[in-house]
């Protein structure tokens, strides 16, 4: 299970560090909605409650305000940036898998370790 975490905070570390390496642009703007839609998406085939919904839509939110706050920190390095982005990611991810069932959890993982096999591929 921790594995499986790992690996997903990897996938979305990835993108959240290209977008924090391009700095808060229209173009960087862009990757955010895409980066949140791919997010959403990966949560439909959960077949969440309307409870578990609510509660990973919040988590999401509110890791998007801190995801802004922090990309528009114009103090922070780049390398600070990308540690403070890893670290949000990961604390979300934790607070979204306690709201998923065991069950969840596996199915998301196996979502995971599909996508890494095809970012892989096409490398």
């Amino acid at each position: 299970m921790k594995k499986a975490t790992i690996v997903l905070a990897a996938l979305l570390v990835t993108g959240t560090i290209s977008f924090a390496q391009t700095g808060v642009t229209s173009a960087a703007s862009q990757k955010v909605t895409q980066f949140e839609q791919k997010a959403s998406d990966k949560y439909k085939s959960l077949n969440l409650t309307a409870d578990q919904q609510s509660k990973v839509n919040a988590i999401e939110a509110d890791a998007k305000t801190k995801m802004n706050a922090i990309t528009s920190n114009a103090s922070l390095t780049k390398q600070q940036k990308q540690q403070q982005m890893q670290t949000l990611e990961q604390n979300s991810q934790k607070q979204i898998d306690a709201v998923l069932t065991p069950d969840q959890q596996a199915q998301l993982k196996n979502k995971a370790k599909s996508l890494m096999q095809k970012h892989q591929m096409g490398n």
